[in-house]
Protein backbone atom coordinates (compact mmCIF):
# COMPACT_ATOMS: atom_id res chain seq x y z
CA UNK A 1 0.00 0.00 0.00
CA UNK A 2 3.06 2.34 0.91
CA UNK A 3 4.05 2.21 -2.78
CA UNK A 4 0.22 3.35 -3.91
CA UNK A 5 0.62 6.83 -1.94
CA UNK A 6 3.94 7.66 -4.60
CA UNK A 7 2.59 6.25 -7.21
CA UNK A 8 0.10 7.58 -10.08
CA UNK A 9 -2.80 5.71 -10.32
CA UNK A 10 -2.94 3.90 -13.12
CA UNK A 11 0.65 3.29 -12.51
CA UNK A 12 -0.15 1.71 -9.75
CA UNK A 13 -2.74 -0.41 -10.69
CA UNK A 14 -0.83 -1.80 -13.79
CA UNK A 15 1.98 -3.09 -11.05
CA UNK A 16 -0.52 -4.45 -9.04
CA UNK A 17 -1.80 -6.58 -11.64
CA UNK A 18 1.47 -7.38 -13.10
CA UNK A 19 2.59 -9.18 -9.67
CA UNK A 20 -1.46 -10.34 -8.83
CA UNK A 21 -1.04 -12.95 -12.02
CA UNK A 22 2.52 -14.32 -10.44
CA UNK A 23 2.06 -14.94 -6.76
CA UNK A 24 0.38 -18.23 -5.98
CA UNK A 25 -1.09 -16.98 -2.41
CA UNK A 26 -1.73 -13.22 -1.44
CA UNK A 27 -2.12 -13.91 2.25
CA UNK A 28 -1.95 -10.99 4.61
CA UNK A 29 -2.03 -8.66 1.18
CA UNK A 30 -5.25 -10.01 0.14
CA UNK A 31 -7.26 -7.21 2.28
CA UNK A 32 -5.54 -4.40 0.99
CA UNK A 33 -5.98 -5.53 -2.80
CA UNK A 34 -9.75 -5.19 -2.21
CA UNK A 35 -9.53 -2.07 -0.61
CA UNK A 36 -7.34 -0.60 -4.14
CA UNK A 37 -10.06 -3.08 -5.96
CA UNK A 38 -12.88 -1.10 -4.06
CA UNK A 39 -11.39 2.97 -4.48
CA UNK A 40 -10.60 1.88 -8.33
CA UNK A 41 -13.58 0.17 -9.56
CA UNK A 42 -17.01 1.90 -10.28
CA UNK A 43 -18.60 -1.14 -10.53
CA UNK A 44 -17.39 -3.71 -7.86
CA UNK A 45 -17.95 -6.63 -10.47
CA UNK A 46 -16.47 -4.89 -13.24
CA UNK A 47 -13.23 -5.23 -14.93
CA UNK A 48 -10.67 -2.67 -13.91
CA UNK A 49 -8.46 -1.83 -17.25
CA UNK A 50 -5.59 -1.03 -15.97
CA UNK A 51 -4.64 -4.30 -13.70
CA UNK A 52 -4.47 -5.59 -17.00
CA UNK A 53 -1.63 -5.92 -19.92
CA UNK A 54 -3.31 -4.74 -23.60
CA UNK A 55 -2.79 -8.57 -24.49
CA UNK A 56 -5.62 -9.45 -21.00
CA UNK A 57 -7.66 -6.52 -21.53
CA UNK A 58 -7.82 -8.24 -25.54
CA UNK A 59 -8.53 -11.78 -24.17
CA UNK A 60 -11.24 -10.08 -22.18
CA UNK A 61 -13.00 -8.62 -24.86
CA UNK A 62 -12.92 -11.60 -26.66
CA UNK A 63 -14.86 -13.92 -23.99
CA UNK A 64 -18.56 -14.84 -24.87
CA UNK A 65 -21.07 -13.28 -22.37
CA UNK A 66 -21.35 -16.02 -20.09
CA UNK A 67 -18.42 -18.43 -18.80
CA UNK A 68 -17.96 -21.38 -16.76
CA UNK A 69 -14.72 -20.54 -14.19
CA UNK A 70 -13.63 -22.84 -11.36
CA UNK A 71 -11.48 -22.16 -8.11
CA UNK A 72 -9.68 -25.26 -6.27
CA UNK A 73 -9.02 -24.68 -2.50
CA UNK A 74 -8.46 -26.04 0.83
CA UNK A 75 -8.51 -25.34 4.53
CA UNK A 76 -6.57 -23.15 4.57
CA UNK A 77 -7.69 -20.64 1.01
CA UNK A 78 -11.09 -20.75 1.58
CA UNK A 79 -11.69 -17.37 1.04
CA UNK A 80 -8.97 -16.38 -1.79
CA UNK A 81 -9.73 -14.44 -4.61
CA UNK A 82 -8.23 -16.38 -7.39
CA UNK A 83 -10.09 -18.41 -10.26
CA UNK A 84 -8.98 -20.30 -13.50
CA UNK A 85 -10.91 -21.14 -16.58
CA UNK A 86 -8.88 -24.39 -16.24
CA UNK A 87 -10.97 -26.81 -14.05
CA UNK A 88 -7.64 -28.91 -14.35
CA UNK A 89 -5.85 -26.34 -12.78
CA UNK A 90 -8.53 -25.61 -9.70
CA UNK A 91 -8.50 -29.92 -9.41
CA UNK A 92 -4.67 -29.51 -8.79
CA UNK A 93 -4.52 -26.57 -6.47
CA UNK A 94 -5.79 -27.36 -2.91
CA UNK A 95 -2.95 -29.82 -3.28
CA UNK A 96 0.54 -27.77 -4.12
CA UNK A 97 2.89 -27.46 -1.40
CA UNK A 98 1.97 -23.51 -1.55
CA UNK A 99 -1.30 -23.74 0.73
Amino acid sequence: MYLSTKMKAPDWLSLVGYFWCRMEILGSGTRDLIQIIKMHANDPLSAIPELMSERERAALADLPDQITIYRGCGPRNKRSASWTLSRAIAARFPFTRAI
